[in-house]
Protein backbone atom coordinates (compact mmCIF):
# COMPACT_ATOMS: atom_id res chain seq x y z
CA UNK A 1 0.00 0.00 0.00
CA UNK A 2 2.79 2.48 1.22
CA UNK A 3 4.51 1.61 -2.63
CA UNK A 4 1.16 2.32 -4.31
CA UNK A 5 0.77 6.04 -2.30
CA UNK A 6 4.38 6.66 -3.16
CA UNK A 7 3.40 6.16 -6.85
CA UNK A 8 0.42 8.60 -6.94
CA UNK A 9 2.56 11.21 -4.93
CA UNK A 10 5.31 10.98 -7.38
CA UNK A 11 2.46 11.40 -10.33
CA UNK A 12 0.86 14.44 -8.70
CA UNK A 13 4.14 16.02 -8.52
CA UNK A 14 5.54 15.39 -11.82
CA UNK A 15 2.83 16.67 -14.12
CA UNK A 16 2.03 20.78 -13.71
CA UNK A 17 -0.73 20.38 -16.32
CA UNK A 18 -4.02 19.49 -14.39
CA UNK A 19 -5.63 17.28 -17.45
CA UNK A 20 -1.83 15.73 -18.03
CA UNK A 21 -2.15 14.50 -14.23
CA UNK A 22 -5.42 12.90 -14.12
CA UNK A 23 -4.65 11.39 -17.33
CA UNK A 24 -1.94 9.67 -16.02
CA UNK A 25 -3.63 8.84 -12.74
CA UNK A 26 -6.04 7.20 -14.78
CA UNK A 27 -3.54 4.83 -16.36
CA UNK A 28 -1.55 4.51 -13.36
CA UNK A 29 -4.84 2.94 -11.65
CA UNK A 30 -6.26 0.95 -14.57
CA UNK A 31 -2.76 -0.76 -15.29
CA UNK A 32 -2.75 -1.11 -11.14
CA UNK A 33 -6.08 -2.87 -11.69
CA UNK A 34 -5.22 -5.05 -14.64
CA UNK A 35 -1.88 -6.23 -12.75
CA UNK A 36 -4.23 -7.00 -9.54
CA UNK A 37 -6.52 -9.01 -11.88
CA UNK A 38 -4.18 -10.94 -13.66
CA UNK A 39 -2.78 -12.10 -10.11
CA UNK A 40 -6.19 -13.06 -9.01
CA UNK A 41 -7.33 -15.07 -11.85
CA UNK A 42 -4.20 -17.10 -11.61
CA UNK A 43 -4.45 -17.49 -8.13
CA UNK A 44 -8.83 -18.79 -8.86
CA UNK A 45 -6.76 -20.85 -11.82
CA UNK A 46 -4.93 -22.72 -9.01
CA UNK A 47 -7.56 -23.51 -6.89
CA UNK A 48 -9.39 -24.77 -9.41
CA UNK A 49 -6.91 -27.86 -10.02
CA UNK A 50 -8.01 -30.37 -7.74
CA UNK A 51 -11.56 -29.55 -8.35
CA UNK A 52 -11.43 -30.39 -11.73
CA UNK A 53 -9.49 -33.36 -11.53
CA UNK A 54 -12.22 -35.25 -9.12
CA UNK A 55 -13.91 -34.85 -12.40
CA UNK A 56 -11.49 -36.81 -13.78
CA UNK A 57 -9.93 -33.81 -15.94
CA UNK A 58 -5.73 -33.96 -16.16
CA UNK A 59 -4.08 -30.65 -16.78
CA UNK A 60 -2.70 -31.05 -20.76
CA UNK A 61 -0.75 -27.22 -20.70
CA UNK A 62 -0.90 -23.32 -19.42
CA UNK A 63 -2.24 -21.07 -21.84
CA UNK A 64 -2.24 -17.68 -22.28
CA UNK A 65 -5.39 -15.49 -23.33
CA UNK A 66 -5.88 -12.10 -23.45
CA UNK A 67 -9.88 -10.29 -22.85
CA UNK A 68 -11.08 -6.90 -23.03
CA UNK A 69 -13.15 -6.09 -20.00
CA UNK A 70 -14.78 -2.90 -18.67
CA UNK A 71 -11.84 -1.55 -16.78
CA UNK A 72 -9.27 -2.53 -20.06
CA UNK A 73 -7.49 -5.29 -21.77
CA UNK A 74 -5.99 -8.15 -19.25
CA UNK A 75 -3.94 -11.25 -20.24
CA UNK A 76 -3.64 -13.77 -18.11
CA UNK A 77 -2.21 -18.09 -17.95
CA UNK A 78 -4.77 -20.37 -17.14
CA UNK A 79 -4.54 -24.24 -17.44
CA UNK A 80 -6.07 -26.45 -20.01
CA UNK A 81 -7.80 -29.65 -19.02
CA UNK A 82 -8.38 -33.25 -21.38
CA UNK A 83 -9.97 -36.13 -20.11
CA UNK A 84 -11.13 -39.22 -22.28
CA UNK A 85 -14.39 -39.34 -23.75
CA UNK A 86 -15.06 -35.54 -23.21
CA UNK A 87 -14.56 -32.11 -24.21
CA UNK A 88 -11.05 -30.14 -23.19
CA UNK A 89 -11.99 -27.40 -20.98
CA UNK A 90 -10.50 -24.23 -19.31
CA UNK A 91 -12.47 -24.07 -15.57
CA UNK A 92 -11.59 -20.55 -15.18
CA UNK A 93 -12.82 -19.19 -18.85
CA UNK A 94 -16.08 -20.82 -17.54
CA UNK A 95 -16.03 -19.80 -14.06
CA UNK A 96 -15.57 -15.87 -15.52
CA UNK A 97 -17.60 -16.17 -18.76
CA UNK A 98 -15.26 -15.49 -21.16
CA UNK A 99 -16.79 -17.40 -23.61
CA UNK A 100 -14.29 -18.92 -26.21
CA UNK A 101 -12.82 -17.01 -29.08
CA UNK A 102 -14.66 -13.82 -27.92
CA UNK A 103 -12.47 -11.00 -26.92
CA UNK A 104 -14.86 -9.07 -24.85
CA UNK A 105 -16.19 -9.50 -21.36
CA UNK A 106 -20.26 -10.07 -20.92
CA UNK A 107 -20.15 -6.54 -18.98
CA UNK A 108 -17.92 -4.53 -21.48
CA UNK A 109 -20.34 -6.05 -24.46
CA UNK A 110 -22.94 -5.05 -22.51
CA UNK A 111 -21.78 -1.35 -21.96
CA UNK A 112 -21.01 -0.55 -25.82
CA UNK A 113 -24.55 -2.12 -26.71
CA UNK A 114 -25.99 0.07 -23.88
CA UNK A 115 -24.04 3.22 -25.81
CA UNK A 116 -25.19 2.00 -29.47
CA UNK A 117 -28.72 1.89 -28.52
CA UNK A 118 -28.34 5.96 -28.88
CA UNK A 119 -25.85 6.29 -30.91
CA UNK A 120 -23.80 5.40 -34.49
CA UNK A 121 -21.49 2.95 -34.68
CA UNK A 122 -18.63 6.10 -34.62
CA UNK A 123 -20.01 7.89 -31.77
CA UNK A 124 -20.24 4.63 -29.70
CA UNK A 125 -17.42 3.88 -30.86
CA UNK A 126 -16.26 7.77 -29.96
CA UNK A 127 -17.47 7.87 -26.42
CA UNK A 128 -15.94 4.30 -25.59
CA UNK A 129 -12.64 5.35 -26.60
CA UNK A 130 -13.33 8.72 -24.74
CA UNK A 131 -14.71 7.37 -21.35
CA UNK A 132 -13.15 4.01 -21.12
CA UNK A 133 -9.66 2.39 -20.98
CA UNK A 134 -9.83 0.48 -24.07
CA UNK A 135 -10.15 0.90 -27.48
CA UNK A 136 -13.06 0.05 -30.48
CA UNK A 137 -13.30 0.36 -34.21
CA UNK A 138 -17.18 1.59 -35.57
CA UNK A 139 -16.79 -2.11 -37.45
CA UNK A 140 -16.25 -3.88 -34.06
CA UNK A 141 -19.29 -2.02 -32.48
CA UNK A 142 -21.33 -3.31 -35.07
CA UNK A 143 -19.97 -6.71 -35.38
CA UNK A 144 -20.63 -7.16 -31.57
CA UNK A 145 -24.21 -6.13 -31.76
CA UNK A 146 -25.13 -8.48 -34.75
CA UNK A 147 -23.35 -11.38 -32.17
CA UNK A 148 -25.13 -10.11 -29.58
CA UNK A 149 -28.35 -11.06 -31.33
CA UNK A 150 -27.74 -13.79 -32.68
CA UNK A 151 -26.10 -15.35 -29.03
CA UNK A 152 -29.43 -13.99 -27.56
CA UNK A 153 -31.49 -16.31 -29.90
CA UNK A 154 -29.57 -18.97 -29.52
CA UNK A 155 -30.02 -18.68 -25.86
CA UNK A 156 -33.91 -18.35 -26.00
CA UNK A 157 -34.22 -21.71 -28.14
CA UNK A 158 -32.70 -23.67 -25.68
CA UNK A 159 -34.73 -26.83 -25.10
CA UNK A 160 -33.73 -27.57 -21.32
CA UNK A 161 -34.07 -23.71 -20.45
CA UNK A 162 -37.66 -25.09 -18.42
CA UNK A 163 -36.55 -27.73 -17.65
CA UNK A 164 -35.86 -26.79 -13.88
CA UNK A 165 -38.85 -25.50 -13.30
CA UNK A 166 -40.99 -28.28 -11.43
CA UNK A 167 -44.11 -26.45 -10.28
CA UNK A 168 -46.28 -23.34 -11.87
CA UNK A 169 -46.34 -20.63 -9.85
CA UNK A 170 -49.48 -18.66 -8.73
CA UNK A 171 -49.45 -14.75 -8.10
CA UNK A 172 -51.92 -11.83 -7.57
CA UNK A 173 -50.76 -9.57 -9.98
CA UNK A 174 -47.95 -9.60 -13.09
CA UNK A 175 -46.95 -7.07 -14.81
CA UNK A 176 -45.76 -6.93 -18.85
CA UNK A 177 -44.40 -4.22 -20.55
CA UNK A 178 -42.69 -4.54 -23.93
CA UNK A 179 -40.31 -1.75 -26.49
CA UNK A 180 -38.23 -1.42 -29.18
CA UNK A 181 -34.68 -0.09 -28.75
CA UNK A 182 -33.20 1.13 -32.16
CA UNK A 183 -29.59 1.20 -32.88
CA UNK A 184 -28.69 3.78 -35.08
CA UNK A 185 -25.63 1.64 -37.36
CA UNK A 186 -23.50 2.98 -40.41
CA UNK A 187 -25.52 0.69 -43.12
CA UNK A 188 -28.46 -0.54 -41.89
CA UNK A 189 -31.18 0.02 -38.75
CA UNK A 190 -31.29 -2.72 -36.32
CA UNK A 191 -33.81 -2.97 -33.92
CA UNK A 192 -34.02 -5.16 -30.82
CA UNK A 193 -37.44 -6.52 -29.14
CA UNK A 194 -37.78 -6.62 -25.48
CA UNK A 195 -40.36 -7.73 -23.61
CA UNK A 196 -40.52 -7.97 -19.48
CA UNK A 197 -42.16 -9.67 -17.14
CA UNK A 198 -41.91 -8.63 -13.07
CA UNK A 199 -44.13 -10.29 -10.33
CA UNK A 200 -43.87 -6.28 -8.37
CA UNK A 201 -41.98 -3.00 -8.29
CA UNK A 202 -40.94 -1.81 -5.13
CA UNK A 203 -39.36 1.80 -4.26
CA UNK A 204 -36.02 1.61 -2.95
CA UNK A 205 -36.18 5.09 -2.64
CA UNK A 206 -37.67 8.47 -4.32
CA UNK A 207 -35.59 7.61 -7.41
CA UNK A 208 -34.98 4.77 -7.35
CA UNK A 209 -37.21 1.32 -8.47
CA UNK A 210 -36.92 -2.39 -8.21
CA UNK A 211 -38.78 -5.05 -9.61
CA UNK A 212 -39.66 -8.28 -8.40
CA UNK A 213 -38.52 -11.47 -10.29
CA UNK A 214 -38.35 -9.98 -13.47
CA UNK A 215 -37.84 -11.75 -16.58
CA UNK A 216 -36.36 -10.21 -20.15
CA UNK A 217 -36.84 -11.43 -23.62
CA UNK A 218 -34.99 -9.68 -26.54
CA UNK A 219 -34.06 -10.86 -29.78
CA UNK A 220 -33.80 -8.45 -33.83
CA UNK A 221 -37.07 -10.26 -34.10
CA UNK A 222 -40.48 -9.57 -32.75
CA UNK A 223 -42.54 -12.55 -33.27
CA UNK A 224 -39.12 -14.32 -31.71
CA UNK A 225 -39.11 -13.06 -28.64
CA UNK A 226 -43.31 -12.91 -28.71
CA UNK A 227 -42.72 -16.36 -28.72
CA UNK A 228 -40.07 -16.51 -26.17
CA UNK A 229 -42.32 -15.08 -23.38
CA UNK A 230 -45.43 -17.16 -24.46
CA UNK A 231 -43.39 -20.00 -23.67
CA UNK A 232 -41.86 -18.80 -20.57
CA UNK A 233 -45.70 -17.77 -19.10
CA UNK A 234 -46.82 -21.08 -19.78
CA UNK A 235 -43.64 -23.16 -18.28
CA UNK A 236 -43.45 -20.97 -15.46
CA UNK A 237 -46.88 -19.52 -13.97
CA UNK A 238 -50.49 -21.00 -13.61
CA UNK A 239 -52.50 -17.57 -14.70
CA UNK A 240 -55.82 -19.01 -13.40
CA UNK A 241 -55.99 -16.83 -10.61
CA UNK A 242 -53.72 -13.75 -11.58
CA UNK A 243 -54.33 -10.30 -12.75
CA UNK A 244 -52.31 -9.37 -15.74
CA UNK A 245 -50.94 -5.61 -15.90
CA UNK A 246 -49.50 -5.00 -19.35
CA UNK A 247 -48.18 -1.87 -20.30
CA UNK A 248 -47.32 -0.75 -24.37
CA UNK A 249 -46.66 2.11 -26.42
CA UNK A 250 -49.75 1.10 -28.60
CA UNK A 251 -47.68 0.58 -31.71
CA UNK A 252 -47.82 -2.13 -34.59
CA UNK A 253 -47.25 -5.00 -32.67
CA UNK A 254 -47.45 -3.73 -29.23
CA UNK A 255 -51.51 -3.71 -28.48
CA UNK A 256 -53.65 -5.55 -26.26
CA UNK A 257 -54.64 -7.81 -29.09
CA UNK A 258 -50.83 -9.17 -28.84
CA UNK A 259 -50.31 -9.32 -25.03
CA UNK A 260 -53.61 -11.19 -25.44
CA UNK A 261 -52.03 -13.62 -27.51
CA UNK A 262 -48.93 -13.46 -25.13
CA UNK A 263 -50.82 -14.22 -21.74
CA UNK A 264 -53.50 -16.72 -22.80
CA UNK A 265 -55.92 -17.71 -20.36
CA UNK A 266 -55.87 -15.55 -17.25
CA UNK A 267 -58.58 -14.05 -14.40
CA UNK A 268 -58.21 -10.95 -15.84
CA UNK A 269 -56.10 -8.63 -18.38
CA UNK A 270 -55.76 -4.44 -18.05
CA UNK A 271 -53.68 -2.64 -20.73
CA UNK A 272 -52.77 0.24 -20.71
CA UNK A 273 -50.17 3.36 -22.87
CA UNK A 274 -47.20 4.46 -21.22
CA UNK A 275 -47.43 8.09 -19.64
CA UNK A 276 -45.46 9.21 -22.99
CA UNK A 277 -47.22 8.29 -25.34
CA UNK A 278 -50.42 8.80 -23.84
CA UNK A 279 -49.11 12.67 -23.32
CA UNK A 280 -48.17 12.35 -27.50
CA UNK A 281 -51.69 10.91 -27.92
CA UNK A 282 -53.81 13.46 -26.10
CA UNK A 283 -51.84 16.69 -27.35
CA UNK A 284 -52.29 15.30 -31.17
CA UNK A 285 -56.12 15.03 -30.24
CA UNK A 286 -56.28 18.77 -28.86
CA UNK A 287 -53.84 20.13 -31.39
CA UNK A 288 -56.28 22.72 -32.13
CA UNK A 289 -56.23 24.26 -28.91
CA UNK A 290 -52.32 24.91 -28.43
CA UNK A 291 -53.32 27.18 -25.76
CA UNK A 292 -55.66 25.09 -23.61
CA UNK A 293 -57.22 26.63 -20.75
CA UNK A 294 -56.49 25.56 -16.94
CA UNK A 295 -59.94 24.04 -16.45
CA UNK A 296 -59.84 21.90 -19.65
CA UNK A 297 -56.85 20.74 -18.45
CA UNK A 298 -57.95 19.42 -15.30
CA UNK A 299 -60.88 18.10 -17.04
CA UNK A 300 -59.48 15.78 -18.90
CA UNK A 301 -57.27 14.28 -15.62
CA UNK A 302 -60.72 13.95 -14.28
CA UNK A 303 -62.28 12.35 -16.39
CA UNK A 304 -59.13 9.88 -17.10
CA UNK A 305 -59.06 8.83 -13.25
CA UNK A 306 -62.90 8.39 -13.48
CA UNK A 307 -63.10 6.36 -16.82
CA UNK A 308 -59.58 4.31 -14.99
CA UNK A 309 -61.04 3.92 -11.67
CA UNK A 310 -65.08 2.44 -13.03
CA UNK A 311 -62.89 1.05 -15.68
CA UNK A 312 -60.98 -1.51 -13.40
CA UNK A 313 -64.07 -1.26 -10.54
CA UNK A 314 -61.43 -0.02 -7.61
CA UNK A 315 -64.14 1.81 -5.59
CA UNK A 316 -65.90 -1.60 -6.02
CA UNK A 317 -62.94 -3.41 -4.23
CA UNK A 318 -62.15 -5.23 -7.27
CA UNK A 319 -58.46 -4.83 -7.79
CA UNK A 320 -57.54 -3.64 -3.83
CA UNK A 321 -57.86 -7.24 -2.59
CA UNK A 322 -56.05 -8.49 -5.85
CA UNK A 323 -52.69 -5.72 -5.54
CA UNK A 324 -52.48 -5.98 -1.72
CA UNK A 325 -49.02 -4.90 -1.19
CA UNK A 326 -47.90 -4.24 -4.88
CA UNK A 327 -47.43 -0.85 -5.51
CA UNK A 328 -49.75 -0.43 -9.34
CA UNK A 329 -52.47 1.59 -7.06
CA UNK A 330 -50.06 3.45 -4.85
CA UNK A 331 -48.47 4.77 -8.35
CA UNK A 332 -51.40 5.60 -10.26
CA UNK A 333 -52.09 9.06 -9.08
CA UNK A 334 -48.16 9.64 -9.86
CA UNK A 335 -48.75 8.49 -13.28
CA UNK A 336 -51.47 10.51 -13.73
CA UNK A 337 -49.92 13.63 -12.65
CA UNK A 338 -46.86 13.01 -15.65
CA UNK A 339 -49.76 13.70 -17.78
CA UNK A 340 -48.91 17.28 -18.85
CA UNK A 341 -51.02 18.42 -21.12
Amino acid sequence: MESIIADIVKIIKSENNVIAREKALMCYFFDLIRELMTAALEEVDAGLVEETKKQGYQIEKKNKRSVVTAFGEISYWRRRYVCPGKKAKYPLDKLMGYDKYKRYSVLAVKDILQVSAVATYRNTALAVNTLSCFNISHSQVGKLIVQAGKQIKAQQQSEERYDGIAQKKKVPVLYLEDDGVVIKGTKKRLEFHRYQVCEDIINLSKTRRKRVQAKEFVSLSRLDALQEIKAYLANAYDLSDTLIISNADGGAGYAKKDFDEIVGYCKQHEHFLDVFHLNKKIKDRLGFMPAMPSKLKGAVRASLRKTHEAHLGIHHGAIESLTAGHSYLNDFSRKLSQINI
